[in-house]
């Protein structure tokens, strides 16, 4: 992957953004989805790389792989199937779920279709707290499936 942005994951610690909303600024698809079969890239490319903006993150942009096919599926449905008005934009959420015999990675990441301009309420401190979520139009979520 050659990318100028720093990387989540190798550069930005998963821990600093755990729980963070991010909002998609672009997404690369590496993968396809054809009904509800997913394709992948060759190992070991991810399914995705979506570039990422937050105040989190201060000034610069990031990319996040998708690397579980659940994530992927949720964002293909998302961004492709039910697409973006002018209004709307696209926030991610990252939890790490680990489980299994082996602590294997499962699939973590949240998103949600809501008002464009909600991630800088989610993080002005002069925003109400019960206001700072705002409503969802459509989220994903890894119990989904």
């Amino acid at each position: 992957m050659n990318t100028e942005n720093p990387i989540i994951g190798r550069d930005i610690a998963w821990s600093s953004i755990d729980g963070q909303y991010l909002r998609v600024v672009n997404v690369a698809y590496l993968g396809t989805v054809t009904g509800a079969k997913v394709k992948g890239p060759p190992s070991p490319l991810p399914y995705a790389l979506i570039t990422v903006e937050s105040p989190r993150l201060g000034a610069a942009k990031a990319d996040l792989p998708i690397v579980h096919k659940v994530d992927f599926l949720h964002l293909w449905e998302a961004l492709r199937n039910r697409g973006l008005r002018d209004s709307e934009e696209c926030l991610v959420a990252r939890l790490e779920r680990k489980g299994g015999w082996f602590g294997k990675v499962l699939p973590s990441l949240h998103i949600r279709i809501t008002a464009k301009g909600q991630l800088e309420r989610i993080y002005d401190e002069h925003t109400p707290a019960n206001q700072r979520a705002g409503p969802a139009f459509a989220k994903w979520s890894p119990q989904d499936r």
